[in-house]
């Protein structure tokens, strides 16, 4: 059995980078949406390559959220098929932020909701 984290692991950024991101594509309107969501993409990727590295070094993690234990709280295990299907919807959601980027173009009213709602959805 793995050791619990408490937090220097990598995974809660899989959660809180994509509301960031929704949060702000909110606040910044369809101008800069497409600029925020690449640099949001690359900041995820990095960090789970990071994750991954992690994962390679030390095995499986289980992170405990605000400390607390099971009966209580709740664990998120980090194995290999957990951050293989990170990974994959990392790249799906990269390739529908590229789509999206050109695609909306057109379509200048959609956008404004577009970009939180796959930011959300995401997360």
């Amino acid at each position: 059995m793995p050791d619990i984290l408490l937090w220097p692991s990598l995974l809660p950024w899989s959660v809180v980078l994509p509301l960031l991101w929704a949060v702000l594509s909110l606040a910044i309107g369809r101008r800069g949406a497409p600029a925020l969501a690449a640099v949001m993409l690359l900041l995820v990727g990095l960090s789970q390559v990071g994750l991954t590295w992690q994962w390679w070094q030390g095995g499986d993690q289980i992170l405990a959220l605000g400390h607390w234990s099971a009966p209580l709280g709740i664990h998120w295990r980090l194995d290999g098929l957990a951050l293989t299907l990170l990974l994959l919807s990392t790249l799906v959601v990269a390739a529908c932020a590229l789509h999206a980027s050109i695609y909306l173009l057109h379509y200048p009213r959609a956008s404004v909701y577009f970009w939180p709602l796959m930011a959300f959805a995401w997360a």
